[in-house]
């Protein structure tokens, strides 16, 4: 069934991927010139619409930069009727950050921003099993329960209590490692195994601790004002376990995808 000749166009479109109205506009630039089909999975009420996807060659790295852009639109909006939830809102229990000088956690944590990310490059080599892409995300949004204690920019900090931080402008590199699995269908499917994440921020910080010190103002105002003058270096410091533990369930979401596609049908040899 082509989706050019399907009746109703781009909400008809939205309607079988699983898309929002609203969360539409930032999938589309890589999304619907790429997946030309759909397969159907199951039979009856148990039946699942899944998008096919326009296999690249190896060396075609303008079709790979497309497919790159098709598949994480994919993962972040989600489909529950393929049991894979949507990444934007993002929703973590627990993130720990154990970094020798200063250890904090974050609890019951909230993150917006990854629907709107661009993906700007990517990068295959089939035969080393690895990949890296390079995201453009205008901004972030995360709220939660921290807690925190140590030394940041050598100025002790002690806290617990709500949080919420907002970041603009963030350019996200991940480097893989990916493996093949033999999937139900009995072919070879791509998952992402391992990775490593740098990410710089280039568009400021806004951060809220509440209950620094206990409340004490006279201790937490010099250290609210570090930050705000400091959101740099504060955020090469703190991001790195944030983005792991995020990134970690969004890759969930881009294996369950990759699950139900064999390599065959997205990879030529």
């Amino acid at each position: 069934m082509s989706l050019i000749n399907f009746v109703g166009g781009l909400s008809k479109l939205r309607l079988l991927v699983g898309c929002r109205t609203e969360t539409f506009s930032a999938i589309e630039l890589g999304f619907v010139n790429i997946v030309k089909e759909l397969l159907i999975f199951g039979t009856g009420p148990n039946t699942v619409l899944v998008p096919s996807l326009s296999p690249c060659k190896k060396e075609d790295n303008v079709c790979l930069l497309k497919l790159s852009k098709a598949i994480y639109a994919l993962a972040v909006v989600g489909n529950p009727e393929l049991q894979i939830e949507s990444s934007d809102p993002l929703q973590r229990d627990e993130i720990i950050g154990n970094l020798g000088v200063i250890n904090y956690k974050l609890f019951n944590n909230t993150c917006l921003g990854y629907k709107r990310c661009e993906v700007l490059n990517s990068k295959y080599n089939f035969e080393k099993s690895h990949v890296e892409f390079e995201l453009r995300c205008p901004e972030f949004y995360m709220d939660g329960i921290y807690e925190i204690d140590g030394k940041l920019l050598g100025v002790p900090i002690q806290g617990k209590g709500p949080y919420w931080i907002r970041c603009k402008d963030y350019l996200v590199n991940v480097d893989a490692e990916t493996t093949r699995v033999v999937g139900e269908d009995n072919k070879m499917h791509l998952a992402i195994k391992n990775f490593k994440v740098k990410a710089d921020l280039r568009g400021g910080m806004d951060l809220q601790l509440d209950n620094l010190f206990n409340g004490n103002k006279q201790l937490a105002d010099p250290v609210n004002n570090l930050i705000k003058l400091n959101w740099s270096p504060v955020a090469k410091i703190l991001q790195e376990p944030t983005f792991n533990g995020n990134l970690k369930t969004l890759f969930k979401n881009f294996n369950k995808y990759l699950k139900l596609i064999p390599i065959e049908n997205i990879i030529l040899d």
